[in-house]
């Protein structure tokens, strides 16, 4: 499949979890309360191969603040860079 036709959700997700992670950073240096996990990046192998470029990725999220406009600022931002 030529690149400009591919739609890979891992890179996707990589890209997604760089924006976090720069976002994180920025909330942090501004003294705001906030912790940010990402894991169990996994392409179920019944739907790819080694050659297929993948189309699903299943990931887990974990934000937490005791701030609630912290948080509602992170749902944004998620919301917003997943589209």
């Amino acid at each position: 499949m030529p690149r400009e036709y591919r739609q890979d959700a891992v890179l996707a997700l990589a890209e997604l979890a760089l924006t976090l992670e720069s976002e994180w950073d920025r909330r942090l240096a501004a003294g705001d309360d906030l912790v940010l996990t990402l894991g169990k990046f996994a392409t179920p192998a019944e739907l790819h191969s080694l050659t297929k470029v993948p189309g699903h990725v299943d990931f887990t999220l974990d934000i937490r603040s005791q701030d609630l406009a912290v948080l509602d600022g992170m749902e944004a931002l998620l919301r917003a860079a997943a589209e």
